[in-house]
């Protein structure tokens, strides 16, 4: 991560790129989502809705790195968040109730893992 005043913080090192902070909001506003890799949360092609507020931009992505969701947010599609694993990253607040599969999926991932390292 790279804070306001340009300092380099090392971050766990779980997903891909650098979050680089601003100085103003970067997006805010309700959006609706679709599952663009596989995840905790369902197949690709699931969709719900959300939410983004954050002041950082995603820098120094791989060239071959995969969004988590693809996200429609007045009218413009773009690709945000990370999958690893079962590791997800996002700056998309979900709001299970808009489709409560994802929320199923999302508790059905951590049954299976927790089942799995007993």
């Amino acid at each position: 991560m790279i804070d306001r005043q340009g300092r380099r913080h090392s971050m766990a090192g779980i997903l891909p790129g650098t979050a680089v902070m601003g100085d103003r909001l970067a997006s805010l506003g309700y959006c609706t989502a679709t599952i663009a890799s596989a995840s905790v949360f369902g197949p690709a092609g699931v969709s719900f809705e959300g939410h983004v507020f954050h002041w950082a931009m995603m820098r120094e992505l791989p060239a071959d790195s995969q969004p988590m969701f693809r996200v429609c947010k007045d009218g413009v599609e773009q690709g945000v968040g990370a999958v690893r694993g079962n590791s997800v990253g996002s700056w998309l607040h979900v709001h299970f109730a808009s489709n409560p599969e994802a929320l199923g999926s999302f508790v059905a991932s951590a049954a299976k893992w927790k089942e799995e390292n007993r």
